[in-house]
């Protein structure tokens, strides 16, 4: 077997020469993208794991992109908002139960002149679901009411109606052009009770 050479000076040379790369290559600016508000931040590499990408919540239903700081700390917001938030409904002492379902599922009342905390908590309820049916108007604080329905099922609200006074109102008809779901009748009729 034949002893290795080595070269001393030839070891050097190659070693000095690929410092001088390496310190080429890290001296190079990375490029960075800044987001929407022009704040600078460094994006993810997606190598195909599972837990990175869009995703919907199945617990509350919001898309939100997982590895993205900004969106998880939305997601966590609105998660703990919608499972614990504006809809949990612990009851109150003297609430108005009218119809009892089971024992985790009830019909509750609140009419006007109830308890603060009561009217509170039904507004609150109701603008939230204005605004996720896209109302552009929503009902103001003030508004008056007549009855509110709500059904609370395992201590949350999932359904709400409200029965308010009004004047006039229009005819829901059938829609002449399919891409149009729901037509409104030209003309007002007189009515006392509004449904929504």
């Amino acid at each position: 077997m034949k002893p290795l050479k080595f070269d001393l000076d030839e070891d050097f040379e190659a070693i000095a020469s690929l410092e001088s790369v390496i310190n080429k290559t890290s001296s190079k600016k990375r490029k960075v993208r800044s987001d929407a508000h022009g704040q600078m931040g460094q994006t993810f590499l997606d190598f195909n794991q599972k837990d990175l990408g869009s995703t919907t919540c199945v617990d509350c239903g919001m898309l939100y992109s997982k590895g993205v700081d900004s969106d998880e700390i939305d997601h966590m917001r609105y998660h703990e908002k919608m499972t614990k938030g504006i809809f949990s409904f612990a009851g109150w002492k003297n609430e108005r139960i009218i119809k009892r379902i089971s024992s985790k599922d009830h019909i509750t009342l609140i009419i006007q002149g109830d308890p603060a905390s009561h009217v509170n908590k039904m507004r609150t309820i109701l603008e939230h679901v204005d605004k996720d049916l896209g109302f552009i108007e929503t009902r103001s604080a003030s508004a008056h009411f007549h009855k509110v329905l709500m059904y609370i099922s395992n201590k949350r609200c999932v359904g709400c109606l409200v029965a308010e006074p009004i004047e006039e109102a229009s005819r829901v008809i059938p829609s002449a052009d399919p891409s149009v779901p729901i037509a409104y009748s030209p003309s007002a009729i007189p009515t006392s009770l509004g449904i929504s």
